[in-house]
């Protein structure tokens, strides 16, 4: 796990604990950061035995390795990302993670495009499609792509008339909605 995101989610989760109920079931979500956060919250509240019905998080970084990844894979997280928002890329392959071992995903991911197309690729699909990384892609990259306002346009887009797409066309899709 990212110490950092790690470290925080757990002070999170002792001031929570003693309000939480295990009857309950648990929805989480958050934006950036925070959506690494509350994935990681997600995964202590699944160890200490808590009905976990859905965590929806939008941007969020990668904060496990291969391993987390499979050890979690069935836990409910779906991942929103808009097409060039760069910190779902974050934090890239270095050549110390590479040693150690590289952060990875897990959830299943929507990916909204400009316009009412999104592309819904499951876990296993998210692990295989998915760009191939920050080194291969920042010149296609945003900063501005990250921020919520950003997302909160391209949802409120989608929900008008939402179209499906498959992955290996979304250069066609990014091309007709291109700034």
């Amino acid at each position: 796990m990212h110490k950092g995101f790690d470290e925080d989610a757990f002070k999170i989760y002792q001031d929570i604990l003693p309000y939480l109920k295990k009857d309950y079931a648990v929805k989480l979500t958050d934006h950036s950061p925070g959506a690494a956060i509350a994935a990681l919250l997600m995964i202590y509240l699944y160890e200490d035995g808590f009905d976990i019905d859905r965590l929806i998080n939008f941007s969020q970084p990668k904060f496990t390795n291969k391993q987390g990844a499979l050890r979690y894979h069935t836990l409910p997280l779906t991942r929103i990302v808009n097409e060039n928002d760069v910190v779902p890329l974050l934090p890239p392959a270095t050549l110390v993670n590479a040693l150690h071992g590289s952060y990875k995903h897990m959830g299943d991911e929507v990916i909204l495009l400009k316009g009412v197309e999104y592309i819904y690729l499951e876990q296993h699909q998210a692990e295989t499609k998915k760009v191939e990384g920050f080194w291969d892609n920042i010149d296609h990259e945003s900063v501005k792509e990250h921020f919520i306002a950003n997302y909160l346009k391209n949802i409120n887009s989608i929900l008008a008339k939402a179209i499906q797409v498959p992955y290996s066309s979304r250069e066609v899709y990014l091309d007709q909605h291109a700034d």
